[in-house]
């Protein structure tokens, strides 16, 4: 790791207070796709369902500010973002750029057992007008 723009919580911190919690092997399963690639600054990893009841609001102008400017600069980066699907799996996003005009999206669901489906996205844009995790626009 290069470096962090804030501290990163565990990806075994899912929020177990409500609904079903996510399984032992989805954990698992989650740590190792939240992985940063060498030399890519670790901008933050968000649990969506760490906030009150069980949801957060993530606004990109205040908590994206790091994979942002690493969209904007070119320099490599990784941002995350996860939560429980409530039937013992995890959803999430992993922001990831790789360079100039090189940015990858990929959505993700690992079910219970710990099986991965996902869709990758890439972009040379990150949309960051919405109040959740930043998404792919342009070329």
């Amino acid at each position: 790791m290069i470096g962090a723009c804030a501290d990163q919580p565990s990806a075994s911190s899912v929020d177990d207070g409500a609904g079903t919690p996510a399984s032992d092997a989805a954990v698992a399963a989650n740590e190792e796709l939240l992985l940063v690639p060498p030399k890519s600054v670790d901008c933050l990893v968000v649990n969506l369902a760490s906030g009150w009841p069980t949801t957060t609001v993530f606004v990109v102008e205040a908590q994206g500010e790091c994979i942002t400017d690493a969209a904007a600069s070119g320099d490599p980066a990784q941002m995350a973002f996860f939560g429980r699907d409530n039937e013992g799996g995890i959803v999430g996003s992993i922001v990831r750029v790789g360079g100039s005009d090189d940015i990858t999206v990929i959505d993700y669901h690992i079910d219970p057992e710990g099986v991965v489906t996902s869709t990758e996205t890439t972009c040379a844009v990150l949309d960051t007008s919405g109040i959740g995790p930043p998404v792919c626009t342009g070329p």
